[in-house]
């Protein structure tokens, strides 16, 4: 099993870790193969990857299933800033399109967004952001997705 240290915003590394909790091994993160994050970690562990034997510092470790090495490798991966950079906008973007469902979901059996999004924020541990930016962005999804 390879072992990819990243730095990533603490709410979405906070939302992945509880996501995938029945994933978690330890402080590490195996995700499922069928994981859209599984699968670009993959894609991108042939391009530039760092290599060392020290754990780097971050804030997700996250293991990944080697086809050629069954045992825990000792060595720890990191992805380029770039990679990095690509795999937060694919989590944040999950991360909302899952609250907007939920938003949407929960206005219509009654409950307000604020509560929905209180909710939400507390479930995943999410301290970096405010409840003020969330409705702002689903103000303004909607906005979007409403063509009149």
């Amino acid at each position: 099993m390879k072992k990819y240290v990243f730095i990533l915003k603490d709410h979405l590394a906070n939302y992945l870790k509880v996501k995938y909790a029945k994933n978690m091994k330890g402080d590490m993160l195996c995700l499922p193969v069928r994981s859209p994050f599984y699968r670009f970690v993959r894609d991108r562990e042939y391009g530039y990857t760092r290599r060392s034997l020290t754990c780097p510092e971050g804030n997700l470790t996250m293991g990944i299933i080697s086809l050629g090495n069954s045992k825990s490798s000792a060595w720890y991966y990191q992805l380029s800033k770039k990679d990095t950079h690509e795999l937060e906008r694919m989590i944040d973007r999950q991360m909302r399109q899952e609250l907007h469902a939920l938003m949407k979901a929960n206005h219509q059996r009654g409950i307000p967004y604020v509560e929905t999004v209180n909710r939400f924020m507390l479930q995943y541990d999410i301290r970096g952001l405010t409840e003020d930016a969330f409705l702002r962005g689903y103000q303004r999804f909607r906005n979007r997705a409403i063509p009149e």
